[in-house]
């Protein structure tokens, strides 16, 4: 995986499904209206092309990976779980459970 970074530090994180959750059973018995960003009490946006802004600014690469980081991590902390993800504008959605 070093090369895929190429020493940048990973954003990888790591997702876990409760499987017998009411939450994932809605998700697995199909499509669903789709849930606005604004409906989530908390987002995080994300680089849109990352691998781009690698290629052409890494300083701001870097520093966007950070402060995802940061920010996933006091979300996590405070109790917020990952609900979602808006394409539209690259940007995670939280809610706590």
């Amino acid at each position: 995986m070093e090369g895929i970074n190429a020493g940048v530090a990973s954003d990888r994180i790591v997702a876990e499904w409760a499987l017998d959750s009411e939450r994932v059973e809605d998700v697995a018995e199909g499509p669903r209206s789709e849930t606005k960003m604004h409906s989530y009490p908390l987002h995080i946006a994300i680089p849109k092309d990352l691998d781009a802004l690698l290629a052409i600014d890494l300083n701001r690469a870097i520093a966007e990976r950070q402060r995802v980081r940061e920010e996933m991590t006091a979300a996590f902390i405070a109790g917020y779980r990952v609900t979602g993800f808006d394409t539209a504008s690259s940007a995670y959605g939280l809610s706590k459970p």
